[in-house]
């Protein structure tokens, strides 16, 4: 299993590489409960921007992390 920082390089990883963003750039969302939860990064990502980051389920499809709402 990774660490929560090794966790969280690969959050950012898939943030940049969807959003052009970081996980510093967004409303915080809780990132230790998801990975205390096990949940994959990229869903980790969709439910942060979709639950406390308010983008719609329409861009997280556009994106390619609609199929994790």
């Amino acid at each position: 299993m990774l660490s929560f920082d090794v966790w969280m390089k690969e959050v950012d990883k898939c943030l940049v590489s969807k959003l052009g963003l970081s996980s510093a750039d967004l409303v915080d969302a809780p990132w230790i409960g998801y990975f205390d939860d096990e949940i994959d990064t990229e869903e980790a990502c969709a439910l942060a921007l979709f639950d406390h980051n308010d983008i719609s389920l329409e861009v997280l499809e556009t994106i390619g992390l609609g199929e994790y709402i």
